[in-house]
């Protein structure tokens, strides 16, 4: 599976961020919209799934509270948070833990009809 963060969007009549995420797994790809407290909520399932089944779960990416308080985000900011988030939903695909969670399938929106297939080849993996 190829997961990216392919780019983000300003709100104008939001204060928030939309990441453009975009997988493809075989012959089907597809592009989500996601905010970064959706990508939390993501997290705090995950650990979930670690208590239960002891899996590694990547670290999430801190949110710099001070500058989001103060507006003073840059694009520099940004384009650090889309790479972090990037990189930990990589981790996150590529470890064994996804594997445990249906959730993290509905989350990138994987169609049920490749769901067994990925389940496997994750399994043969490991």
């Amino acid at each position: 599976m190829n997961l990216s963060i392919i780019s983000y969007e300003h709100l104008s009549d939001q204060k928030h961020y939309i990441f453009n995420l975009n997988i493809q797994y075989k012959d089907w790809s597809s592009t989500i919209q996601k905010r970064y407290s959706e990508f939390l909520e993501l997290h705090r399932v995950m650990k979930v799934v670690q208590k239960n089944t002891g899996a590694d779960l990547p670290s999430f990416p801190k949110k710099k509270k001070i500058k989001q308080f103060l507006r003073l985000f840059t694009e520099q900011d940004i384009e650090s948070r889309r790479a972090a988030l990037e990189n930990y939903m990589r981790q996150l695909e590529s470890g064994d833990i996804a594997k445990h969670s249906k959730y993290f399938v509905d989350f990138i929106g994987l169609p049920m009809r490749y769901r067994e297939d990925w389940l496997m080849l994750k399994s043969a993996i490991y």
